[in-house]
């Protein structure tokens, strides 16, 4: 399929945002389980934390289990608002991590979920993390997406460019919060809504250990790899 179904499920995913609205009006946390090592699962962008269901269910003997949700306009034309709700994500994870009395922290970024992911590593002390189809510039990916067009179309009509788009999110982008934290980072070549090119920037920066799908994009990898329940438990246990 070589990526091509990215440009139909994203168009898909552009009209399923026009009709559905997310059912998160604000940013939530539910913690499952008393163990003393939690994974933390971030959701991409207009998704939720059902798509982390079938892991959750093999994690759990193992593993608190602490899933985040927030709303559709994590991410808009209003920079300093996405700003803000990073801030806002990293401070609940604070509190989800004091609440749950966990002692060793583990995060699962799936796409918007990964950079999440590697702004709170940069701000928390974490064992280690997994990436899945995440990349090194939040606003490059935005100016570039298929995914990201109307949030372009409105930043544009602001009179933004992407340098200024740069400066805005550069608190936030990946590349600028890189840490020493051990990292498992899925890639996909193909990919067209995180441009590949992104994504191994982030790897070498990072320097993550890499798996990289090589015919499909986007969103049929993100999926495949909340599958991979082998990888994931041998990768937190090595």
């Amino acid at each position: 399929m070589k990526g091509y179904e990215d440009v139909i499920l994203g168009k898909l995913s552009l009209l399923k945002k026009d009709i559905f609205r997310s059912r998160f009006s604000q940013v939530e946390y539910k913690i499952i389980g008393k163990k003393k090592k939690a994974v933390i699962y971030y959701h991409g962008w207009g998704s939720s934390s059902d798509v982390f269901a079938f892991l959750k269910n093999k994690l759990e003997k193992d593993y608190t289990i602490i899933l985040f949700d927030y709303p559709l306009d994590v991410i808009t034309s209003d920079t300093k608002k996405t700003v803000a709700y990073f801030e806002e994500i990293l401070l609940k994870t604070r509190q989800a991590i004091k609440e749950s009395n966990v002692e060793e922290v583990n995060l699962f970024g799936t796409s918007l979920g990964g950079f999440l992911s590697v702004y709170i590593a940069k701000r928390i002390r974490i064992n280690k993390m997994i990436l899945s189809v995440a990349g090194s510039r939040l606003s490059d990916v935005f100016w570039t997406s298929i995914a990201g067009v109307r949030i372009k179309e409105a930043l544009v009509k602001k009179g933004y460019d992407l340098r200024q788009l740069q400066e805005e999110w550069k608190a936030i982008d990946p590349i600028y919060n890189i840490s020493k934290t051990k990292t498992l980072a899925y890639t996909s070549l193909r990919d067209r809504i995180v441009l590949y090119q992104f994504q191994e920037e982030l790897v070498r920066a990072l320097d993550a250990k890499e798996i990289r799908e090589e015919t499909f994009g986007h969103d049929v990898t993100g999926g495949k790899n909340l599958m991979d329940y082998k990888t994931v438990k041998e990768f937190l246990e090595k």
